[in-house]
């Protein structure tokens, strides 16, 4: 018996947000958590790494003994709370940005994706409490990395905003909407 709902549950990851790290369908996880389905190695491994465990604490046995995680200043994490967070961030902006430079994008594609990039780059400069931005509360030499990423998602967003503006699903108060969104984070950056 595969065990990731469980595991997900104690490292406190949404099925959605585990799904997305993974690289895989949410309805699939979904499935698999139900236990409808045998996943591959592949897959195993994909949602192991996502939740930075092993493929063997995935499978049947006795769930290993909660540690207490490195603090910051050991260098063991990142500078992320999870240790899986800057590369699987770096990912998907890198996987973000390979797809706005396809000659044919979808312009709902790109609509999803702005929308998407805002959202990641809220996420990465506002922490716990409303208004303590990263600035604010993460150690000094984690603000240049994290500045760095919200940098791309800066970017990137405006990237698919501009192929928005330029498919055949334009809407003029969507585009606006958006553009004041991406101004409003500029300013909390």
């Amino acid at each position: 018996m595969v065990r990731i709902r469980e595991l997900r549950k104690r490292k406190g990851v949404s099925q959605a947000r585990l799904a997305i790290t993974a690289g895989m369908d949410p309805a699939t996880l979904n499935r698999l958590e139900q236990g409808k389905g045998n996943p591959t190695i592949k897959t195993l491994e994909k949602i192991a790494e996502a939740l930075s465990i092993s493929v063997s604490e995935l499978l049947e046995g006795e769930a290993p003994k909660a540690q207490a995680p490195p603090s910051l200043d050991s260098g063991e994490r990142g500078h992320y709370p999870y240790p899986w967070m800057g590369d699987a961030l770096a990912r998907l902006i890198d996987g973000w940005e390979q797809s706005l430079e396809e000659v044919e994008v979808n312009g709902r594609y790109a609509h999803a994706l702005a929308i998407a990039a805002m959202d990641a780059l809220g996420a990465v400069l506002l922490m716990g409490e409303p208004g303590d931005t990263m600035r604010e509360r993460a150690p000094e030499n984690e603000v240049g990395e994290r500045n760095r990423v919200a940098d791309r998602l800066f970017k990137l967003s405006g990237m698919a905003i501009d192929r928005y503006r330029a498919s055949d699903v334009f809407e003029s108060n969507e585009e606006h909407r958006m553009t004041e969104q991406r101004g409003r984070l500029r300013l909390v950056s």
